[in-house]
């Protein structure tokens, strides 16, 4: 698969992204997510705090991004809102897993970034910590390679904040990966207003050239 192929892959991705989304909860019963080249497999939700996998919509996702490269990779969607002033969750997390296979002998995975999209507004907070791992390793000791990206939002005000990771160059280029993600969002109390609302969160990959 060459580049201009890829570059179709991304235009028929953004143009189709939401119309075959499943949720995490199918995800976990042994499903699997092909995003071109990429399968995704193995999902695993080791927590949730708040509400369940089943309120976490995933599917593929694909774009270009500011120097032109390919991303490739999945979106987690939700509606999860937050308040201080209503009834429901104040805190609400997710600890999820995932492998990442490259089938196209032709190319690598060299670098990955996380995406996200929400708000988080006086006494809130949101986190988002994705670590790529080696192939069957999900604990990081002293000897293990890996690659981090960390973002959070505290006390902004707007209808509407993204934030975007720069992307990481990868341990090693590898063609297998495993995925650890902690998505998390609080607000305070009533004494302590707040509110937080999440609308997606994205891992994605960018594939170069295996020589």
């Amino acid at each position: 698969m060459h580049r201009p192929t890829i570059l179709a892959l991304v235009a028929c991705l953004t143009w189709t992204s939401g119309a075959y989304a499943v949720t995490l909860a199918e995800l976990t019963g042994k499903r699997s997510l092909i995003v071109g080249p990429l399968v995704l497999s193995n999902f695993r939700v080791a927590e949730s705090v708040g509400f369940g996998p089943e309120a976490i919509a995933v599917e593929a996702e694909a774009f270009l991004n500011e120097a032109g490269t390919p991303l490739l990779g999945v979106r987690f969607s939700s509606r999860i809102v937050l308040s201080s002033d209503v009834d429901g969750p104040k805190d609400v997390a997710y600890d999820l897993g995932f492998d990442v296979t490259l089938t196209d002998p032709d190319f690598v995975l060299e670098g990955m970034t996380h995406a996200t999209v929400g708000n988080a507004e006086e006494v809130a907070l949101m986190s988002n910590v994705t670590i790529a791992l080696p192939p069957d390793v999900s604990e990081i000791t002293d000897t293990t390679p890996f690659t981090p990206q960390r973002s959070a939002l505290a006390g902004l005000t707007g209808s509407e904040f993204p934030w975007t990771s720069d992307v990481s160059e990868l341990f090693a280029r590898a063609s297998r990966v495993h995925v650890e993600q902690t998505v998390r969002m609080m607000v305070g109390d009533r004494s302590d207003p707040g509110s937080a609302r999440l609308n997606h969160f994205d891992v994605l990959f960018w594939l170069a050239p295996s020589r």
